[in-house]
């Protein structure tokens, strides 16, 4: 589809094209996504993609460097809302990536960027450029605590958890971040548990609670264990509830939780 048909509003921008740019894409349009955005990638790169594969309808490619702010400007950048930057896994890579999100932070302040780094030592390149990125990936140091779970579990299927929790399908169940349903706010995740559980109409299990405050994101997975506060605190309506189930769950409000 050529980009000068499209008109590019909240869409995605996919950077810095390579081969995991294919599951990047079968991830955000999977079925059970939620808010699907367009996704245009910008490369000088050639890509190849079957239309006939579903998760492909829509995708648009806009040919040129993708470092240069007037290629961004030809994808609607300053009106997209996510940006991601993949990783070839060498020091050129890095450099690259730290030329696309200055770039993309001079056509827009706006854009989220998710940039993916190949090792630990290289966030703090990104980490200097202050509010150019938002969000810093660094596989390596998944792939090694994946590898010694299962190590230590082994013949546990555990790996294989990983990769349905991590992942986008219709068929397996995964992480949700959703807005705080009605019967969390006015208590503690503890509390609301339960709640939180009848007024879903899937089976769902929560498994803690994000905020944020002050330009500062607080995460805590299986409230309790981050001590009194963390176990007490009340859930408000600007948190997010993270769960676990087969699809993005709605919830009916319920007036007879007591507060």
């Amino acid at each position: 589809m050529p980009y000068e048909e499209v008109c590019l509003k909240r869409h995605i921008l996919l950077m810095n094209w390579n081969h995991k740019g294919y599951e990047v894409i079968e991830n955000l349009h999977s079925d059970d996504v939620q808010d699907p955005r367009q996704i245009v990638i910008v490369t000088d790169k050639p890509v190849s993609l079957d239309p006939s594969r579903p998760e492909n309808r829509g995708v648009v490619v806009v040919p040129g460097d993708p470092c240069d702010e007037n290629v961004l400007r030809m994808a609607n950048a300053e009106r997209a809302s996510n940006a991601i930057l993949l990783s070839d896994g060498d020091s050129e890579s890095t450099s690259r990536s730290l030329m696309m999100a200055l770039a993309i932070r001079a056509v827009s302040s706006d854009v989220y960027v998710v940039v993916e780094v190949a090792d630990d030592a290289e966030k703090c390149h990104f980490e200097a450029l202050g509010n150019c990125v938002d969000e810093i990936v660094c596989p390596s140091e998944y792939v090694s605590r994946i590898l010694a779970q299962g190590a230590v579990y082994p013949d546990s299927g555990v790996v294989e958890l990983y990769t349905h929790l991590l992942g986008q399908s219709p068929n397996t169940n995964e992480i949700y971040l959703v807005p705080m349903p009605e019967v969390a706010i006015g208590g503690s995740f503890v509390e609301r548990f339960s709640a939180i559980r009848e007024a879903a109409d899937q089976t769902v299990i929560p498994i803690g609670y994000t905020s944020q405050a002050d330009g500062m994101r607080f995460v805590a997975i299986g409230p309790g264990s981050g001590g009194r506060h963390e176990k007490e605190r009340v859930l408000q309506a600007g948190d997010q509830l993270v769960l676990i189930s087969m699809s993005w769950p709605q919830f009916s409000p319920e007036s007879g939780v007591a507060t």
